[in-house]
């Protein structure tokens, strides 16, 4: 199962965050529709804050796990390219619940 953990900001709910675990396991790698979803949701809301909206990033990505974390104060750009990213992975998890969990504290 992938979990994703999200992280928000207490003064205002803002996102700063999320991390990825784990691997789906609904289908072998390469062949696994539910990580490349999540994986392409994840990597698109890493290169919009970084590329198009230059912001700077603490980033880790490896075999198992991603996490991408804002290293200053979330504005209403950054809440809008997390939570397409967030929107999507609750979607994916209402579709396949066995496979993927979101914590969003």
């Amino acid at each position: 199962m992938t979990k994703i953990i999200v992280s928000r900001q207490a003064k205002d709910n803002r996102v700063i965050g999320f991390r990825m675990t784990g691997h789906s396991g609904f289908a072998a790698a390469g062949k696994d529709i539910v990580c490349a979803a999540v994986s392409v949701l994840a990597q698109s809301a890493y290169y919009c804050l970084k590329m198009h909206l230059e912001q700077s990033l603490d980033y880790s990505a490896q075999e198992g796990s991603l996490s991408l974390f804002l290293k200053e104060a979330p504005n209403a750009q950054t809440e809008a390219a997390f939570m397409v990213a967030v929107l999507g992975f609750q979607a994916i998890e209402e579709a396949y619940p066995r496979y993927v969990k979101v914590l969003d504290n």
